[in-house]
């Protein structure tokens, strides 16, 4: 096992690699990876380095491991280190773009001869089209827009406004004016109900279902107020995919844990959360690049994670989430810790004499 992490700020990356095997005191770099005795280790960094630039600055054998430091050349930090901020899903002042955010969207698909991105949204479990590129698509600035409300105003809106656009953005929703309109949260797409009113989706209960194999693919939403009465579907994300030409994209669950997270870290400071009243998650380190397990992960979230017992005295933020979600996500980490060295696998803290120890992983942004 090993693990390669990127430290931008020191413009080098520390490898630590489990002492099973022989040969592991010799140690060269070759078209960008490094090779410590068999084991091949991708620099978790963009774009290739000339390994005549790079020099071998520290290196240690212990028992358990070998680990050393690889200097790289001055500058060629990541930018995404510094600009890990995401105030909307594709800010132009950030290198990170959320998967299927319209910046996304834009940046893999190919414009028809009028100047239109052709791309559609299909159910996963059966293929039937929901939603095409005829309509617009816009991004939701954020998933905590209404929670903000409270830091943003002295003076809020209040519940007798005569204006129904004020008056529901008040209200925290972020809505498609028209049957032509999309918007795009860290996790679904937000459709009027008349946008498909052609019969690819229908209501079921509380949710919405695809009308061709009749999978649940989001949830069916109502906003009344004293002007109208609105219909909406919120399609989640993973019941979808992203179809462009010939490539097909699916979105995996714990991506939208990923995005909550960085939704809560940005808008209201918080780094340790109780998911679903079973996991304690604190996140201690964002935007890391890390190569383990035989796949290099970029703009990860650095995390230790344990049952959540005694930290109820911690200041934590509290969710819950599907079922599905929370079994991917728990399963993820669960496999990233499990290709960590022995070392790098586990951590234990101590306060009031209590120990405390927790599992070390990281959570990939896509």
């Amino acid at each position: 096992m090993y693990l390669a992490e990127y430290l931008p700020r020191l413009d080098s990356v520390i490898v630590t690699v489990d002492n099973d095997s022989d040969g592991l005191d010799k140690v060269r770099i070759e078209s960008g990876d490094i090779l410590v005795g068999d084991y091949r280790i991708p620099t978790p960094i963009q774009g290739k380095q000339d390994p005549r630039l790079t020099k071998l600055i520290n290196y240690k054998k212990t028992k358990e491991t070998v680990s050393l430091t690889i200097k790289l050349p001055a500058g060629e930090s990541s930018e995404s280190f510094m600009n890990y901020s995401v105030p909307s899903l594709s800010s132009p002042a950030s290198t990170f773009v959320q998967k299927w955010s319209v910046q996304d969207l834009k940046n893999k698909t190919t414009m028809d001869s009028e100047g239109r991105n052709q791309f559609s949204f299909k159910c996963h479990a059966c293929q039937a089209v929901l939603v095409d590129s005829d309509s617009k698509f816009f991004d939701m600035p954020s998933e905590l827009w209404s929670e903000m409300m409270e830091f943003w105003h002295c003076h809020k809106p209040n519940e007798n406004m005569s204006d129904l656009k004020e008056r529901s953005w008040y209200k925290g929703i972020v809505k498609p004016s028209s049957d032509k309109e999309v918007v795009i949260g860290s996790y679904y797409l937000l459709i009027r109900r008349g946008q498909v009113e052609y019969g690819t989706i229908s209501i079921q209960d509380d949710g919405c279902v695809c009308n061709h194999c009749h999978a649940n693919v989001g949830k069916y939403l109502e906003d009344i107020s004293v002007f109208n009465r609105e219909m909406y579907f919120r399609l989640n994300k993973w019941a979808l995919d992203l179809q462009y030409g010939s490539i097909k994209e699916s979105y995996q669950p714990y991506i939208y844990m990923y995005n909550m997270f960085m939704d809560k870290i940005n808008s209201l400071a918080v780094r340790k959360f109780s998911i679903n009243d079973k996991l304690f998650v604190w996140i201690i380190n964002i935007g890391v690049n890390i190569s383990c397990g035989g796949k290099t992960h970029f703009n990860t979230l650095k995390i230790l994670y344990s049952e959540l017992k005694g930290q109820e005295n911690d200041m934590i933020e509290e969710f819950t989430v599907p079922t599905n979600i929370y079994d991917e996500f728990v399963n993820i980490l669960n496999k990233i810790h499990n290709t960590l060295p022995d070392t790098n696998k586990i951590m234990t803290m101590k306060s009031d004499d209590i120990s405390q120890v927790y599992r070390i992983s990281y959570l990939p942004s896509n």
